[in-house]
């Protein structure tokens, strides 16, 4: 047997299995009052049992009570475990040890019965299944389970778009016999509406050369010096020059036109020690080059290892730091690889920060909301500004930047206008067992439809449909088989 991936035969001689035919089923009905009997609503299966007779068998005393304790450390977690049975090594079951563990101790030999509860009542496969659309918009999934079960779509796109739906032709509404669908976005008309960009992408600057960019206007409580250097694919510092307070080079670029609405998002890494210090920053500046608003990760205590996610609107003296946090968890930002974001749009402002994945995940995510009710931060973005630093005569951490990108917000009519979802490189999943949209890597429930369902894939064959045609390059679809 393994239990989240850990033989435990070594520890533990399994002698009979003792497991229901099907899980707990509930029936459901609805009682009629005047009516004999009740009208049958459905089942609903309820929790899943497993019991396991086994014996420890220890070389003495000593190793059989040493076995016992080495096996209930692997049993007695709190959290879920993974269930592999022995006479089904291809289908898991999710569940949690339950109920008391007695033991009948003789000498080298224990023996015992222990019970897991499976809140999840559905054996599943322990490896997955996978198809793909390819070049054709029709693909027949078949699923050989004896239950539904929940697909994960990922879509790469080869073309701009403003929808993008996947029906299941196998699944139909009973009401009316129509396919169930994940549907994403808003389809233009073809002569009332037109196909708009949310954005305009001003910037992006893979920081590959430091050409282009002119020298920092200033910091906050600090000194610019030293000087920011290219290794071709980031931004660093190269030297940070010298200083009793922050220091460290800064690089701006200028705006050909001034932005009222604007999206700005830094990919930078900030690799943190104790004993270190070090920030990195990216400021917005108005015509004047005073401050329209600051990002900024920062570990500020080199007794310690924590870094500090900032965002404000404004400048220093006068603004509104709507973020100053160490996340859910202290320290949960440390050894930072990831995505900064300011926003503003009309009088709100957002901040977001995310730890991104080798997959392009993000975790660790947090976004912070602001309303400027009296519009004292509306002035227009001129410049950009990027700044490494560290604080005093510390160590600096290991920090860059990696990638910038600034963004005109455009305002959408939405009678005459539908804005594009998607473009051409960008990757959407669609997990319709957590009900989840990522656009790469990113949550983006906003972009799903209010017709949408999160679809399950029938026993059998399923005949999927992709619409609009042609406009994506690979449609990959995978699902883990389950069982009742």
């Amino acid at each position: 047997m393994h239990i989240n991936g850990i033989d435990v035969s070594g520890l533990m001689r399994i002698k009979r299995i003792n497991r229901r035919l099907a899980p707990t089923i509930e029936n459901l009905v609805f009682d009629v009052p005047g009516r004999h009997g009740m009208y049958h609503i459905r089942n609903q299966l309820k929790q899943r049992r497993i019991d396991i007779d086994f014996d420890i068998i220890g070389t003495s005393t000593a190793d059989r009570i040493e076995k016992a304790h080495a096996l209930a450390g692997i049993l007695a977690s709190q959290n879920d475990l993974t269930i592999i049975l022995p006479d089904e090594p291809q289908k898991m079951y999710i569940g949690s040890l339950s109920g008391d563990t007695d033991l009948e101790e003789i000498m080298h030999l224990a023996r015992g019965t222990i019970s897991f509860i499976c809140s999840d009542p559905y054996a599943l496969d322990v490896s997955t299944q996978s198809a793909s659309f390819g070049t054709s918009s029709l693909l027949t999934v078949s699923n050989t389970g004896t239950a539904e079960t929940y697909p994960v779509f990922e879509i790469t796109f080869n073309a701009p778009t403003t929808f993008f739906e996947i029906r299941n032709h196998s699944s139909i509404y009973p009401a009316t016999g129509t396919p169930r669908a994940i549907m994403l976005g808003s389809a233009a008309s073809d002569f009332e509406q037109t196909p708009v960009d949310p954005m305009t992408l001003l910037i992006h600057d893979t920081m590959g050369s430091t050409s282009g960019w002119q020298a920092g206007v200033s910091v906050d409580g600090g000194i610019i010096t030293g000087q920011m250097a290219s290794d071709g694919q980031r931004f660093y510092a190269s030297d940070f020059g010298s200083g009793s307070e922050w220091h460290g080079p800064a690089l701006r670029r200028v705006l050909s036109t001034p932005v009222q609405d604007f999206l700005l998002q830094a990919r930078i890494k900030l690799n943190n020690l104790v004993g270190q210090s070090g920030r990195v920053e990216i400021y917005l500046f108005d015509v004047n080059d005073r401050a329209v608003g600051k990002i900024a990760l920062k570990d500020n205590s080199s007794r310690a290892q924590l870094n500090t996610f900032e965002a404000r609107a404004g400048e220093l003296t006068g603004g509104t730091y709507f973020v100053a946090e160490k996340g859910d968890t202290p320290g949960v930002w440390n050894n930072f690889d990831g995505i900064l974001e300011l926003e503003r749009n009309g009088n709100r402002w957002r901040a977001y920060i995310a730890k991104v994945r080798p997959d392009g995940t993000h975790y660790a995510r947090r976004t912070r909301f602001f309303t400027d009710t009296q519009g004292l931060y509306a002035a227009q973005v001129s410049s950009v500004q990027v700044h490494i630093a560290v604080g005093a005569n510390y160590e600096p951490c290991d920090m860059s930047i990696d990638e910038l990108r600034f963004y005109r917000i455009n305002q959408v009519q939405q009678t005459t206008q539908v804005p594009y979802i998607a473009y051409q490189g960008d990757v959407i999943q669609v997990d319709c067992g957590l009900n989840r949209v990522l656009l790469n890597g990113r949550p983006s429930n906003h972009i799903v439809a209010l017709e949408n369902h999160f679809f399950a894939l029938e026993k059998g064959q399923n005949l999927l449909e992709l619409f609009p045609k042609g406009i994506t390059s690979n449609v990959q679809v995978t699902w883990r088989r389950r069982w009742v």
